[in-house]
C-alpha cells in the first residue's frame, strides 16, 4: 500500500511532464480494494470495475483543480489532462491495479481467454481483507510442460505465485481455478530486464516441477539468451554532414572536444544520446552553422502549433467528408486538440479553417 511504485507510468502507457505535487497512491489502492470487499463474490467485468468506481467514488486518485494540475502524456505525446481524461488516467489506473499488482500479489483471480477480461477477489484477498479465515496452502508441484506452458492451481503459496508472474504470461484460467501461463520470447525479455537471469529460471523451474525440467525447454532458453546479445537497441545523436571532409574537420578541430561516436558512413557520426547537445552547443560555438534539433517527440507542441495542427485536420475533416475520402481524421480527434486550446485559440483556428475552406472550394 504505501510503495513508491508508479502504475501510471510503468503500466498505463502515461509519463509525467511535471511529477504532481501530490499523488494519494496510498488512498487509490485503498479505494479499489475497497470496492472489491464489497462487491458480489463472483467474476467481475473489469470494465463494469471501472464503470461502477466512476459512479461511486470517481476522485479516488485526485480531485478538483488536480484534473487540471497533472501534467501527463499519453505515449504519442499528447497531454492528457482534465475530467475528460478520467479513462485515460483513473480508468487504465483501475486497469493496471488489477492486472499489475493485485494479481501479481495473488490477491484477484483473472478470467478471460487469450487476455484478461473479468476478475474476483481471490482467495487469498479475501483473507487478507478479513472476510475469510486463510485458504489452505499446500507446496503442490508446477506443472511445466515442454513448451512453456505452466499450470498454477489456486493453493499454490503466495511467494511462488509472485515468482511465476515475473517469468511467465498469464493466458486464461479453468473452471477450477487452474490458471495457465507461458513463458514466451517476451516474458523471457521482459524478466531478464527484470534482472532474472536464464540460469535462475531454470533454477526456479526445476526446484518447483513435479517432472525433470524437459531438455527441449532449456535448449530453447538457452536459445533465447543467445538471441538477445544479437539485436541491440539504443539512443543516439546522429549528425550530418554534406561533406564528408566538414566531418574530418571537426575531428580535427580542438575546440569542438569531439566525444566517442561512431562512423555509420563517410557522411553520418552516431553518439551517444547524453553527449548530443553538449556536443551540439560547441559545433555551434564554433562557427559550424549546425541545423539541429534535439526536442524529444513527448514534449508538448507550442499553441501555435497546436492551432496549425487543429486548422490542417479541419481543412482535411470538411475536404474529405465532401469527397468521401477516407482521411483518418475522426471527431475524437478534434475534440482532442480543440480541448488543449484556448477559447482564443480555437477561434482562430476556426476563422482559418473557413479561409482556406473558400480559397479552396472551386
Amino acid at each position: 500500500m504505501g510503495s513508491s511504485f508508479d502504475e501510471l507510468t510503468l503500466l498505463c502507457g502515461l509519463r509525467w511532464r511535471t511529477p504532481p505535487w501530490r499523488y494519494p497512491r496510498r488512498a487509490a489502492r485503498r479505494a479499489v480494494l475497497d470496492l472489491l470487499q464489497v462487491a458480489p463474490d463472483t467474476w467481475l467485468e473489469i470494465t463494469d470495475v471501472v464503470a461502477e468506481m466512476r459512479r461511486i467514488n470517481p476522485d479516488f486518485a485526485r480531485s478538483g483543480a488536480e484534473y487540471a494540475a497533472w501534467q501527463l502524456s499519453d505515449a504519442a505525446g499528447a497531454r492528457v489532462a482534465g475530467w475528460a481524461g478520467w479513462e485515460q488516467v483513473e480508468g487504465a489506473l483501475i486497469k493496471a491495479y488489477l492486472l499489475g499488482p493485485l494479481h501479481w500479489l495473488g490477491l484477484v483471480d483473472l478470467g478471460g481467454v487469450a487476455e484478461p477480461t473479468c476478475v474476483r477477489l481471490s482467495a487469498w484477498g479475501a483473507a487478507l481483507s478479513g472476510l475469510t479465515p486463510p485458504p489452505a496452502v499446500f507446496e503442490a508441484p508446477l506443472q511445466i510442460q515442454p513448451d512453456g506452458t505452466i499450470y498454477v492451481g489456486a493453493a499454490l503459496p503466495p511467494m511462488l505465485y509472485f515468482q511465476v508472474n515475473r517469468i511467465a504470461t498469464w493466458l486464461e484460467v479453468d473452471g477450477q481455478g487452474t490458471e495457465q501461463y507461458a513463458i514466451t520470447p517476451r516474458s523471457f525479455d521482459e524478466a531478464t530486464e527484470r534482472g532474472i537471469g536464464r540460469a535462475q529460471i531454470v533454477d526456479f523451474l526445476r526446484r518447483c516441477s513435479e517432472l525433470p525440467l524437459d531438455a527441449g525447454l532449456i535448449a530453447t532458453l538457452e536459445e533465447w539468451e543467445r538471441r538477445r546479445t544479437a539485436l541491440r537497441g539504443r539512443t543516439a545523436v546522429l549528425l550530418e554532414a554534406a561533406n564528408p571532409a566538414l566531418l574530418a574537420t571537426i575531428a580535427a578541430d580542438p575546440a569542438v572536444r569531439l566525444p566517442p561516436y561512431t562512423a555509420l558512413n563517410p557522411t553520418t557520426w552516431a553518439l551517444e544520446a547524453a553527449d548530443g547537445p553538449q556536443f551540439i552547443g560547441a559545433l555551434r560555438d564554433q562557427g559550424y552553422g549546425l541545423a539541429a534539433t534535439l526536442t524529444s517527440p513527448e514534449a508538448p507542441l507550442s499553441e501555435r502549433d497546436l492551432r496549425t495542427l487543429l486548422v490542417t485536420a479541419n481543412v482535411l475533416w470538411a475536404l474529405g467528408n465532401a469527397q468521401g475520402w477516407d482521411h483518418g481524421v475522426t471527431e475524437a480527434l478534434l475534440e482532442r486538440v480543440r480541448r488543449t486550446l484556448p477559447a482564443n485559440a480555437r477561434a482562430e483556428a476556426e476563422h482559418m479553417t473557413q479561409a482556406l475552406l473558400a480559397l479552396l472550394s472551386p
